[in-house]
């Protein structure tokens, strides 16, 4: 029988992995590459680098790009709504900002802060709720719009459900072909 290892962090069992030292463990086996790798700084005719990116024909501060999280603000405390204080922190570094599954009127908050958003739609089942959120995205300024091809898998082998809202594969030939 396995002995349980205690987690030294707070929050809950999971949030964050605790190896179990077994050499199959591929967290452990990150960590000690990770840990080996050397990287040695060798400057000849150094400039100063620009890391500005153009996408879309516009230009950002950075090709680094705030990832799409979703549903930050059900967690805020004290009336914070985190996903506009990540806006915010997208804006004021001229990064671009993407945005998961939020419902409309979240995504509508969002977007009034006025950073450059790509909004990330769910491929739902309901062909007719993604066109309503890539128009209401587009009507909102949204920088553009995408769908999140590879959330389609539940824990239980079949199509996920996501509050409450049914997923379906999707592909180009599908949404083109007349239903």
């Amino acid at each position: 029988m396995e002995d349980k290892i205690k987690s030294p962090w707070p929050g809950p069992e999971g949030l964050i992995p605790v190896t179990n030292g077994k050499a199959e463990d591929a967290n452990k086996i990150n960590r000690q590459y990770l840990d080996d790798l050397l990287v040695e700084m060798r400057v000849i005719d150094a400039v100063e680098p620009n890391l500005e990116t153009e996408i879309f024909g516009r230009r950002f501060s950075s090709p680094i790009m705030m990832p799409a999280f979703s549903h930050l603000n059900k967690v805020g405390k004290d009336g914070r709504k985190p996903m506009e204080e990540y806006a915010m922190a997208a804006k004021e570094l001229n990064v671009l900002n993407w945005v998961g599954m939020e419902p409309d009127d979240e995504f509508a908050s969002i977007a009034e802060v006025g950073a450059p958003t790509v909004r990330i739609i769910k491929p739902f089942a309901d062909h007719d709720m993604i066109m309503k959120q890539i128009a209401f995205a587009e009507h909102h300024g949204a920088f553009a719009v995408g769908i999140d091809i590879d959330h389609i898998a539940g824990k239980d082998g079949h199509y996920d459900i996501v509050d409450g809202l049914p997923l379906l594969p999707d592909t180009p030939v599908q949404q083109s072909c007349p239903s």
